[in-house]
């Protein structure tokens, strides 16, 4: 799922050898909810980096995280379970999906609320005169700023999470 009108910079095609990597600029799935995924880099072998995904303890999202592997096309399947429909608290206020931009492959599924300040690559995206696009449980869309969609509010971090509760601890 990638965003067909994002156009690369000469910055960006340089950046990337040339190669349309158009796919990381796509729509992100939250599964994770107002939680991180961490990913440990721990050991180098002939194939590159080996990347472990650590998933958070919590299931605040709607779940069933899956990761790509160093090739495209290869997943790992996280532990992260699906979460049943009857657990969303309130359908109409929970993202499903949202634009986002990013560069790192083993996160281009997850979209996350992330940090007002900080760039992740898992953040909402920016893209759209500066917002994203959501669509939420229910089947409805918004659009808002990307500061808006990251605040470290109550009101908005609730709307990442699947009991529409703002988890304090996870900011």
């Amino acid at each position: 799922m990638y965003c067909p009108s994002h156009v690369f910079s000469a910055r960006e095609m340089a950046w990337y050898g040339g190669q349309d990597y158009r796919a990381n600029y796509n729509y992100g799935y939250n599964g994770l909810g107002d939680d991180r995924l961490l990913l440990i880099t721990n050991t180098l072998s002939a194939g590159g980096w080996m990347v472990t995904p650590v998933m958070p303890s919590s299931n605040l999202g709607l779940g069933c995280i899956v990761l790509l592997g160093a090739k495209l096309g290869v997943g790992i399947k996280t532990s992260t379970l699906a979460v049943p429909d009857a657990k969303v608290a309130v359908p109409a206020e929970m993202i499903a999906i949202a634009d986002r931009k990013g560069g790192d492959q083993w996160t281009t599924p997850v979209v996350g609320p992330g940090d007002p300040g900080v760039r992740f690559d898992n953040d909402p995206g920016d893209q759209h005169r500066g917002g994203a696009n959501v669509l939420f449980c229910d089947g409805h869309l918004e659009y808002r700023a990307q500061a808006r969609w990251k605040e470290k509010s109550e009101a908005a971090r609730c709307r990442w999470n699947n009991d529409h509760q703002p988890h304090r601890e996870t900011w």
